[in-house]
């Protein structure tokens, strides 16, 4: 499981940038999962067309991409402030 503070933190943010959010399970084997051993973890998740991803076949829209970069960028700064 990771981080809840942080996915906490994410959700927040995206709510302050008036980007809808969704809390949702992954089921892929990410790099955060074995660095969550080091410092808290989470993972920013955006919409790809007909839900496909780590597949050939993935496509993000470029506005997706942005506000899930937007969302990073938030929570960063935010954390850098503490």
């Amino acid at each position: 499981m990771l981080d809840a503070g942080l996915a906490g933190l994410l959700r927040r943010e995206a709510e302050a940038l008036a980007l809808p959010s969704v809390v949702m399970p992954s089921g892929a084997g990410h790099d955060a999962q074995t660095m969550q051993a080091l410092a808290p973890a989470g993972l920013i998740f955006v919409p790809s067309r007909g839900g496909v991803s780590h597949a050939p076949d993935e496509w993000t829209e470029w506005d997706a991409a942005v506000a899930g970069a937007r969302v990073m960028l938030a929570a960063a700064v935010r954390l850098a402030c503490e």
